[in-house]
């Protein structure tokens, strides 16, 4: 399970890679996928695309809704992040 998830986060290179060895946006993502693993019954995610290109934020909010899907997981995502904006029916905009 967790090699078929650093495969969809494209972090299947690092496995052995060390936290200070990764980029960013790497640390991010695998920051992500440690807090999915475990199939949680919530994630709170604050700001998980900020430091991502284009692709990956893709791939990220791809992953977060399988997941919610999967697992009946609830996801809470606090961001200002415009790219997410129209990714998910109901928000809250303060």
């Amino acid at each position: 399970r967790v090699i078929h998830l650093l495969q969809e986060i494209g972090l299947s290179d690092k496995l052995n890679n060390m936290p200070d060895e990764l980029s960013q946006g790497e640390q991010q993502r695998a920051a992500i996928a440690t807090a999915i693993i475990k199939n949680p019954d919530l994630i709170l995610a604050d700001e998980p695309t900020s430091s991502l290109d284009d692709n990956n934020c893709q791939n990220i909010i791809t992953l977060l809704k399988e997941q919610t899907t999967l697992t009946n997981t609830k996801l809470i995502i606090i961001t200002h992040d415009q790219r997410l904006k129209d990714q998910f029916n109901k928000s809250i905009l303060l």
